[in-house]
């Protein structure tokens, strides 16, 4: 059965039932059909993200509401952060502490690290220190950068809720 025999097998599916069309696609791509017919998983994700756009355009349009309104209003002001933290060869926890203060003196908010370039032990020092210098007040966020295994990427937001 080809994809587009697939779609037309689910034309009953309304535009308005996004959790059926999402479900129906999500089978859909762990199904062998997909890759028997050359389809890669990257792009029938794509194709899933297309019709979710496409099914919000729809509900925007029949409400004549502008999405950002259904989704809840909008800002006049968007929050920014610093990336920092960044891992280098003899960087120590007083490197860190400069580069971190610097930051707070130049008046950011957010700040986003890096981490997981260390044993987590590792990592929840580094991040200790930086919400220490940075305070309960400024946001932190990490960032991980795809580099920690199943177990690691469980157990690390809970050492790392700072």
């Amino acid at each position: 059965m080809s994809l587009n025999q697939e779609f037309q097998k689910n034309s009953w599916l309304q535009p308005l039932e996004p959790e059926m069309l999402y479900q129906s696609l999500f089978n859909l791509t762990a199904s062998r059909l997909a890759y028997e017919k050359g389809w890669s998983r990257e792009a029938l994700i794509r194709v899933s993200a297309a019709v979710d756009i496409a099914c919000w355009d729809i509900i925007g349009k029949i409400s004549g509401l502008p999405l950002y309104q259904l989704f809840g209003g909008f800002r006049n002001k968007v929050p920014c952060y610093v990336t920092c933290a960044y891992y280098r060869e003899g960087k120590d926890h007083a490197e860190l502490k400069d580069e971190i203060q610097m930051l707070v003196d130049q008046g950011h908010q957010g700040f986003k690290a890096k981490v997981g370039g260390l044993s987590l032990a590792e990592d929840l020092e580094r991040m200790e220190l930086v919400r220490e210098i940075i305070g309960p007040e400024r946001d932190l966020m990490i960032d991980v950068n795809r580099a920690w295994d199943l177990k690691t990427a469980i157990e690390g937001p809970v050492c790392l809720s700072l």
